[in-house]
């Protein structure tokens, strides 16, 4: 679940648990999880959600009394991974279409009302943005940006891109938005691995990638990437963007920098490994990219600000 000012929950078996997330301390427990169940929540309440299931049980998040049960609306996206990592607490992403229009609502299930929405022309895309705000992209290529809780505006903006995009993801990096079209859903454990032990979400980028300035909304640059993979859950504060795809030889790769938008390394190994993994340390900023058995070392002598560590926080 959401970690909320007061309880984070989680489920483990059958087990549903709230902590305090300040000092770990259990504040209660139930053992009537059904497995695998997804779990929304906020400070006031708990939902779980069963594997198959289209009802919602609704505990009260402050001693876990089950309250009753509530339906999942339609059209409502429950899966963590359909979702693209963004967490609305309680509320429910919906995405209701017809013949012309594309609606995104937000809606909280516990009061069964909708707390706001967003209409565009059939054929709009959309993607969550640093977890929690949304970006929609119509089939013009106005990029419009909103704030996930409140659907207020953050950004309305035409991008320079020509071709039609199969879905895109937005990497918020300090004073930046990148665009990155892409192809199909994301995917889990497909391809790069930064860890043994963490998951990834990763993103097949396709077209034209376009960084935004967040304060003015300018396009800063464009660079066209071609069937490359990217990992989305990159530290924020890396000065590059780093892409990586099987090829006919093996691997190639493809690093940018992502101030400019310039190439710093565009290469194609012959190399009978297909994995993708990094590792980095800092002040000052030491990456090292490996592709296959061959490692890109980038040494960025500059530290960085101390602006520029809290806009990464």
């Amino acid at each position: 679940g959401s970690i909320g000012a007061a309880t984070l929950c989680y489920g483990l078996g059958s087990q549903l648990t709230a902590v305090d997330p300040s000092s770990g301390k259990v504040q209660w427990r139930r053992y009537d999880l059904a497995s695998g169940s997804e779990i929304f929540s906020d400070d006031e309440f708990v939902l779980t959600l069963a594997p198959g299931e289209s009802t919602l049980h609704l505990y009260r998040a402050s001693d876990g009394t089950k309250i009753g049960t509530r339906p999942v609306p339609e059209g409502a996206i429950n899966s963590n991974l359909l979702r693209e990592n963004g967490d609305w607490n309680r509320f429910f992403p919906v995405i209701k279409k017809t013949e012309t229009t594309f609606q995104f609502s937000l809606y909280d299930p516990v009061e069964e009302e909708t707390v706001w929405q967003f209409d565009a022309p059939l054929g709009t895309l959309w993607s969550s943005v640093q977890r929690s705000n949304l970006a929609f992209l119509d089939p013009d290529h106005t990029l419009t940006i909103v704030e996930g809780l409140t659907g207020q505006p953050l950004l309305k903006k035409k991008i320079p891109v020509e071709e039609e995009m199969e879905s895109f993801a937005i990497l918020t990096r300090p004073g930046q938005w990148i665009v990155l079209p892409g192809k199909g859903i994301p995917q889990q454990f497909v391809f790069s691995y930064p860890s043994l032990i963490t998951r990834t979400i990763e993103k097949t980028v396709d077209g034209t990638v376009v960084a935004i300035d967040r304060m003015s909304g300018k396009v800063e640059w464009s660079h066209t990437v071609e069937d490359q993979k990217t990992i989305t859950q990159l530290p924020t504060a890396w000065p590059i963007l780093f892409f990586g795809n099987n090829s006919s030889k093996g691997l190639r790769g493809l690093i940018l920098n992502r101030i400019t938008g310039k190439e710093i390394m565009n290469e194609e190994w012959e190399i009978n490994r297909n994995w993708i993994h990094w590792q980095a340390s800092i002040q000052p900023l030491k990456i090292r990219i490996g592709y296959g058995l061959k490692t890109i070392g980038l040494d960025c002598v500059e530290p960085l600000t101390e602006k520029e560590l809290d806009e990464a926080k």
